[in-house]
């Protein structure tokens, strides 16, 4: 971001990752009142393929693919950089995160973002794990109403596929990659569990590189034989991930508990039944949405060793096989629904219903089919389906190729469930009339969200996912019960931070419009859209706010989200890309800029009764691009300009263009030295429009010869620039940075794989991991608040995470707080100091521990695990053996307040014979692997490396040892590091 005073600049909105909005009906009139209940709209299938698009060009421009096992291969260069930082850089207060949710969004009809899988434990009726589209595994062991993340650390978050083992529960197994036929993010390959889902491997990595699980069976009987479908989707044209020697996708079969696969049937695998009595006996279904020769129904009577083509109406039918599901009743296996999109209007135009049929006999020799009557779901049309039509607004939105789904009763083989951007009921469905009924009920504060995504039976509980997030039905939905309470995997694209209030912010999120954070996990809507960009007035911050949503539509409200009106008036929004970069100049709340192919500026953006845009740039600004290559990807004002009139624009070129009068005049390119890559961010120094920085996205290997993902300049207005690399080791694109005002040498870079930070102005980076609190997601925006000291992270998948920032002035610097010289002061970290001469002192830090000075026998240093010092009576020193009974806490790296301060001292103004030990709460502990790897959730003990904890493993050997509960994790590639944990009192 380029305010680095937070409310006083605009966030661009080039570097999010869109997905889309259909307009409703009201929204173009003058005045969009705030949502009256919280409703949400679906996806619309024109907007899909364009979104898709933004993604996939950034990343894979100018190679034109995204390299194999890109993802997995950045996380082990990051795993190289965390073992290279020095133990001394302790996660203290510029590395402790917490989440802020949303979780959930809304309040009348709460949500959470979209979950592409469900599993419910077979042993556990109240266990049930999700797979979020890019959030992750989470756990839930009472039914939903709470959940725990599971796979913060592991390396793909976006999930496709789970399933437990039926003869082992124990025994989990999660595909990776986030199943949906548009350029998501892929997956990493096959996580396996065999503790319930406490501990994960990863499996397959060279097998699944690249490609994305979106079904798993395992046999009911041996747990190590499982199949898996895979999808690896290019469309019109354009590869999602067309690497060379890219795996195939297909129907994957292995016998050794997913060591070793072998591929059964090749293509876009798009589901898997198999007769739950008995296992040789499966249907898969293989459907490319743009057509293919593959594509169609598939019948294996040998466990899935072979396959064979299933003939029905469906390839008589008028247009072509695309997607394919299936449904096998339960109750009769005899009986299988398929249901499936027309190819012929595939991705990119138009998703229709090819047809919905049935069969009772599906093993006989020549199984015979019914089609299945659906004119009711599609207000008789006959063309779009339960998964084209968009019951709520009563138009075609044929969306077959992306929500799109069909699941039996347990109990009844002639009730089916049918989800696409509304859930359908077909009752007496071998009928020749039956009986189709609308029962997730849109837009409606006791239904569910829109475009349903998939589904799973517990019994006679239906649970339901879709893009936002999990519901569940025990009495066909005529009632529904929301599981989203606490469950933050929203993806968010943008946010913007009050300037003076730490508690009030807003984001922009997929499915989910725009919502305010207010101090609690629970975010309420604002606006109904899917939100893209916001921004936050810094003179009227409780009042003035702008939105921005797909194709560079801008609004505004004047009156705290009470209404909003359009005000992009002037814009030409022709051939708009669906994200598109706006900026707010940071010393003036009415001076906007915003990017098409031109520049186009506003000078009255809050002031005006009906704002008018004006061109600010030639059209195109830059000439000499390609045309598909000249929209602007990224735009920053100068912050040391107080006259708005200096500010950056870079094109999908990976050209940067200047102007210092406001647009009268621009210059030629300056990006001479900056890789041909696609730029998704730019950020002056502070307080000196000489620095500037840019942020890269696509990876080296599309620029032989000149890596790197961050490049600044020090002579910004000068005719030729000269650029310098200061990227760490990191193959993977940069989303955005910030700048810190205070000290401008302390940047974060949010990238596809989480945060990196530099203290000193880019010579040395560390890495703001797992064990500070923070998954391995990607970081779509960052912004700062100097005023009060924060920095919020906004990701695509996990929420909103927030740290102190450390732009506060320097510790033991008198705030303007000053109480009487006999009673003490205040500081800018929170702590209070008596002055007393027989009076005591206390800190009221950031942190969120309660510490005393103790009397230590050694030198310690913060999340040392410690114990009494039987050779020094009274004093304490590290921990030296396995579960040390003499354990007595850790030292604290950020007390949240501190007791027993001599007079006149500062909290940190001590001498090494003494040390802060954590009476309780939440503090960094140092940890070991040894005894294996640790999850939130642990007990931990003392290790036999002095001053680290491990996992207990044996509650005999705990019992008097335990340190406290683990709420980071250690993966099995660490061996040491820092955790948070939740230090408790023996």
């Amino acid at each position: 971001m380029k305010k680095k005073v937070v409310g006083t600049s605009w966030r661009s909105v080039s570097r999010l990752f869109a997905l889309t909005f259909y307009l409703t009906l009201w929204l173009g009139s003058s005045l969009v009142p705030l949502a009256q209940f919280d409703g949400e709209s679906p996806e619309s299938s024109s907007e899909i393929p364009d979104r898709a698009d933004w993604l996939f060009d950034q990343r894979a421009y100018p190679l034109g693919y995204i390299p194999m096992n890109a993802r997995l291969n950045a996380l082990n260069q990051l795993d190289a950089l965390t073992q290279n930082q020095s133990l001394a850089l302790a996660p203290v207060q510029g590395n402790l995160w917490t989440g802020l949710g949303p979780a959930p969004v809304g309040i009348n009809q709460p949500w959470s973002g979209r979950v592409d899988t469900i599993a419910a434990d077979p042993g556990n009726a109240n266990h049930w794990l999700i797979g979020a589209a890019s959030g992750g595994i989470w756990e839930t062991f009472d039914n939903g109403s709470t959940w725990v993340p599971k796979t913060d650390a592991q390396k793909s978050l976006a999930m496709g596929a789970i399933a437990f083992a039926p003869s082992n529960p124990n025994i989990v197994y999660a595909g990776t990659g986030d199943a949906v036929f548009a350029c998501s993010y892929f997956g990493a390959g096959l996580l396996k569990s065999t503790d319930g889902s406490n501990s994960w491997t990863l499996l397959a990595t060279s097998t699944f590189a690249n490609t994305s699980f979106n079904k798993i069976k395992v046999h009911p009987s041996d747990a190590n034989t499982l199949l898996a479908t895979t999808i690896n989707f290019s469309y019109a044209g354009r590869g999602c991930d067309s690497a060379p020697s890219v795996p195939p996708s297909g129907l994957f079969k292995s016998t050794d508990g997913g060591n070793n696969w072998t591929l059964k049937l090749p293509g876009e695998a798009t589901d898997l039944e198999i007769d739950p009595t008995n296992f040789n006996r499966q249907y898969a279904g293989i459907g490319d949405p743009t057509g293919s020769s593959l594509n169609g129904v598939y019948r294996s009577t040998d466990a899935g060793e072979t396959w064979v083509p299933i003939i029905g109406p469906w390839t008589t039918a008028f247009g072509g096989v695309g997607v394919v599901k299936l449904a096998l009743a339960p109750s009769n296996p005899n009986v299988i629904y398929v249901s499936i999109q027309d190819a012929n209007n595939g991705v990119g135009t138009d998703s229709g219903l090819l047809g919905l049929w049935r069969t009772s006999n599906a093993f006989d020799p020549i199984p015979l089919w019914t089609q299945v009557p659906t004119g009711s779901t599609d207000n008789n049309t006959g063309v779009y389906g339960y998964c084209g039509w968009n019951f709520g607004f009563n138009t075609a939105q044929p969306n077959c190729a992306y929500d799109h789904y069909v699941i039996v009763d347990p109990t009844d083989p002639n009730t089916l469930y049918a989800g696409g951007i509304s859930l359908w009921q077909c009752s007496a469905c071998n009928a020749k009339f039956p009986a189709w009924s609308e029962v997730s009920r849109i837009r409606s504060s006791n239904g569910i969200h829109a475009d349903q995504q998939t589904a799973t039976w517990r019994g006679n509980r239906l649970i339901v996912g879709n893009d936002g997030g999990v519901w569940s039905t025990t009495d066909a939905g005529v009632t529904w019960i929301n599981h989203n309470t606490n469950l933050s995997i929203t993806q968010l694209f943008a946010g913007a931070l009050h300037p003076t209030d730490p508690n009030f912010a807003l984001a922009g999120g997929v499915d989910n419009g725009t919502e305010k954070f207010t101090g609690t996990s629970t975010w309420p809507l604002v606006f109904e859209a899917d939100g893209a960009d916001v921004a936050i007035s810094s003179t009227k911050p409780n009042t003035d706010w702008a939105v921005v949503i797909q194709y560079l539509r801008v609004f505004r409200t004047k009156n705290g989200g009470g209404g909003f009106s359009e005000a992009d008036d002037g814009i030409d929004r022709t051939g708009a890309r669906i994200i598109s970069p706006v900026q707010k100049c940071p010393t003036d709340d009415n001076v906007f800029i915003a990017g098409n192919k031109s520049v186009w500026r506003i000078n009255s953006f809050f002031s005006a009764l009906s704002p008018v845009w004006f061109s600010d740039s030639p059209n195109p600004l830059d000439s000499t691009a390609s045309p598909t290559r000249q929209f602007i990807t990224a735009l920053a004002f100068a912050p040391s300009d107080p006259t708005c009139s200096t500010y950056v624009a870079a094109s999908a070129a990976g050209k940067i263009f200047l102007t210092t009068n406001g647009g009268t005049s621009w210059s030629g390119d300056i990006s001479a030295g900056v890789p041909d890559r696609y730029v998704t961010d730019l950020a002056f120094a502070p307080t000196n429009a000489n620095i500037l920085y840019a942020t890269l996205s696509g990876f080296d290997e599309g620029t032989p010869g000149t890596p790197g993902h961050l490049f600044k300049t020090v002579n910004a207005l000068a005719v030729s620039p000269n650029w310098t690399n200061i990227s760490p080791n990191v193959n993977i694109p940069f989303n955005t940075l910030v700048i810190d005002a205070v000290n401008p040498s302390l940047i974060h870079i949010g990238t596809d794989v989480g945060i990196l930070k530099t203290n000193d102005g880019g010579n040395t980076w560390s890495v703001l991991a797992t064990n500070s609190g923070l998954p391995n997601v990607a970081v779509f925006d960052l912004e700062v608040n100097n005023a009060t000291g924060t920095l919020m992270a906004f990701t695509h998948g996990r929420g909103v995470f927030r740290v102190q920032s450390q732009s506060v002035p320097p510790p033991g610097t008198p705030a303007l707080v000053h109480l009487a010289r006999d009673t003490g002061n205040f500081y800018s970290d929170g702590s209070f100091n008596s002055g007393r001469s027989a009076g005591g002192a206390f800190n009221a830090g950031f942190g969120a521990d309660v510490a005393e000075w103790v009397q230590v026998s050694e030198s310690l240093g913060p999340g040392d695990v410690v114990e009494l010092d039987i050779k020094h009576p009274g004093k304490y020193h590290k921990a030296s053996s396995s579960y040390s009974k003499m354990v007595s806490g850790v030292v604290s790296s950020q007390p949240g307040m501190t007791l027993a301060n001599p007079p006149g001292t500062w909290v940190k103004n001590k001498s090494k014979t003494q040390a802060l030990l954590v009476l309780m709460g939440r503090a960094m502990v140092k940890a070991s692997s040894e005894n294996g790897p640790i999850h939130p959730g642990d007990l931990l003990v003392s290790s036999s490396r002095p001053g680290y904890a491990m996992r207990c493993s044996d509650l005999r050997l705990c019992e008097g040892a335990i340190i406290g509960k683990a709420l980071g994790a250690l993966n099995e590639h660490q061996k040491e590091g820092f955790i948070l944990a939740l230090v408790t009192a023996h």
